[in-house]
């Protein structure tokens, strides 16, 4: 999801108190310190409180993220979209799937 109101971010991973962010649409990577979205509020489908330091914001985690009118993004107001982060799994596990597939030498692994 992506509009003038709302970016979507993904946790590319944490570094111990410290999570890497990445952008959707332009790659665009930040760090945030992980306490700064421990306390967003849930709204809207699928939103859900991230636990403060809890394992939902970790790895492969997606956010949408509000956007203030400069441009900035309201870390504090984040929200985990749990069904698409699911839903990206599910595709990244479908082209692996037919990745195996079109191997003749069987020796696609994760």
């Amino acid at each position: 999801m992506m509009d003038e109101l709302t970016r979507t971010w993904v946790v590319d991973r944490v570094d111990g108190r410290t999570l890497v962010l990445v952008e959707d649409g332009s790659g665009r990577t930040v760090e945030i310190a992980r306490a700064t979205i421990a306390g967003s509020p849930a709204v809207g489908e699928g939103g859900q409180r991230p636990p403060r330091d809890g394992p939902a914001v970790g790895e492969g985690a997606v956010l949408r993220v509000p956007v203030a009118p400069d441009g900035r993004p309201i870390w504090a107001e984040a929200v985990l979209d749990e069904a698409e982060r699911r839903a990206r799994i599910e595709e990244a596990e479908r082209a692996l799937d037919e990745l195996k597939r079109r191997d003749p030498g069987g020796d696609i692994a994760l």
